[in-house]
């Protein structure tokens, strides 16, 4: 069960927002390792971050599950795992690359080829906020969840409501 991080465990607007640089855990996030215990299924990272961000995000979330969630080095995937997206793929979305062109963030439009690093993808499951992320062929591998702001949507300085979604995987 791999996990983007922007947007699905932490808040993507606490990145943006500039020097300060603080993460903002989603609310839930720490359920994960009690409904989830490594003995039942492995829990993973594939973003588009850099491992600078990465390393951080994983120390929030460490910190606010009481415990790390992501035990296993190799399975923490983040930019250099990557694909560009391939034009014209939206990844169900309705999005095309050209779509994206206008997008703040088109220079990083990527998808996450789970069949690149993962032999049987019956058995892998990616956890994202945005829809496009998938590659080509990998819909049915998605499992999307709200996007999470960070509280500053209306709920709150890094505040809002925990993901109903979380709990349920």
């Amino acid at each position: 069960l791999l996990f983007d991080l922007n947007g699905t465990l932490i808040s993507r607007s606490a990145w943006a927002a500039g020097a300060a640089r603080t993460v903002c855990v989603r609310p839930g996030v720490h359920a994960l390792r009690a409904a989830l215990p490594p003995t039942v299924v492995r829990l993973g990272i594939f973003t588009s971050a850099t491992p600078t961000t990465v390393a951080a995000a994983l120390a929030a979330l460490a910190a606010s599950a009481g415990g790390d969630l992501f035990p296993t080095p190799a399975l923490i995937l983040s930019r250099a795992h990557t694909s560009p997206r391939p034009p014209g793929a939206g990844g169900g979305s309705g999005l095309t690359a050209s779509s994206c062109a206008a997008d703040r963030r088109a220079a990083h439009a990527t998808v996450k080829p789970l069949a690149r690093w993962f032999g049987d993808l019956s058995r892998v499951l990616l956890v994202d906020d945005e829809p496009d992320k998938s590659a080509p062929g990998e819909v049915r591998n998605l499992v999307r969840v709200p996007a999470w702001d960070g509280g500053r949507g209306g709920g709150g300085s890094g505040g809002g409501p925990a993901c109903p979604a979380l709990p349920a995987l």
